[in-house]
């Protein structure tokens, strides 16, 4: 029978201890989704919109409710429909936006599945039925709707 050295064991001892670790560290346990998709947990507060900016909800093609914000445009402008970047908000697209609100430009600030309290989860095909949703009522196009 073959005994194991003290070697063998050690590294086990090792394996076991980083395993252990990763587990009950936040960070290492989290997945790779949520690395890649870092979405704030906050609801957008109409109470925090600037002056002008109201809560809109769209419907996606999977009948989950979505929540941005959105500023109308003065009369004679368009207004740009905004889709944030990983890790960002439609709150925040609202504040990188604030010169071109403030000449009149309307802004749509549309938000993500997991994103500011919104349901589901972010990826690719829901990202795409998301940006659907806000297109038609607020992007132009057909049925747009402002």
């Amino acid at each position: 029978m073959r005994r194991i050295g003290s070697a063998q064991k050690a590294f086990a001892a090792l394996v076991l201890t980083v395993l252990l670790l990763a587990g009950a560290t936040p960070v290492l346990s989290q997945s790779i989704h949520d690395r890649i998709y870092p979405a704030p947990t906050a609801p957008i507060a109409t109470a925090v919109l600037p002056a002008g900016a109201e809560r809109v909800t769209v419907q996606t093609s999977d009948a989950l409710s979505i929540t941005g914000a959105a500023v109308a445009a003065a009369p004679g402008k368009p207004t740009l429909l905004v889709f944030h970047g990983n890790g960002s908000s439609a709150m925040s697209t609202l504040a990188w936006f604030a010169p071109a609100i403030a000449k009149g430009y309307g802004v749509v600030a549309a938000e993500y599945r997991g994103y500011s309290g919104n349901p589901g989860r972010a990826d690719e095909p829901g990202l795409a039925r998301d940006a659907d949703a806000f297109m038609p009522r607020h992007g132009g196009g057909p049925g747009a709707g402002g």
